[in-house]
């Protein structure tokens, strides 16, 4: 008889010891994490130019800003604008009077190739005679 009662608490014993030996954490542990290889497109820095850009080709990524730097004469009634800007691939932010310019920012927000132009003119819109313009090519990827 005593053989028959060891057999039962041998099964028991094997079965409740069978499984993952490893202890269940009270809290959780450490967490590795993969970073990127690369800075993403918006920590990039902002590529500014000036009319000495005229007629270039500007490479940026999205989320990249471009920053146009224009002369601004503060007692003229006459200003830059951008004219035809394609919001699809750039958004234009609020421009800045930084001395005797002006810079507009403006944000890459998708892929594609676009025309940014300026035209220098007497403040009405668009510009009946503009005086000046400004034209670059930008190229988002």
């Amino acid at each position: 008889m005593r053989k028959s009662l060891l057999v039962p608490f041998v099964v028991a014993a094997l079965l409740t010891g069978c499984g993952d030996d490893e202890p269940i954490p009270d809290s959780v542990g450490e967490t590795t994490l993969t970073l990127p290889s690369t800075a993403p497109a918006a920590a990039k820095p902002a590529v500014t130019v000036d009319q000495s850009a005229a007629g270039r080709t500007i490479a940026l990524d999205v989320g990249q800003e471009l920053r146009v730097r224009l002369p601004q004469a503060v007692d003229s009634d006459q200003e830059w604008e951008p004219v035809n800007l394609d919001e699809g691939i750039l958004v234009a932010e609020k421009p800045v009077a930084d001395g005797g310019s002006t810079v507009w920012p403006l944000r890459a927000v998708s892929t594609g190739t676009t025309t940014v132009e300026f035209t220098y003119g007497e403040l009405q819109e668009p510009p009946a005679r503009p005086e000046g313009t400004f034209l670059v090519t930008v190229e988002v990827s």
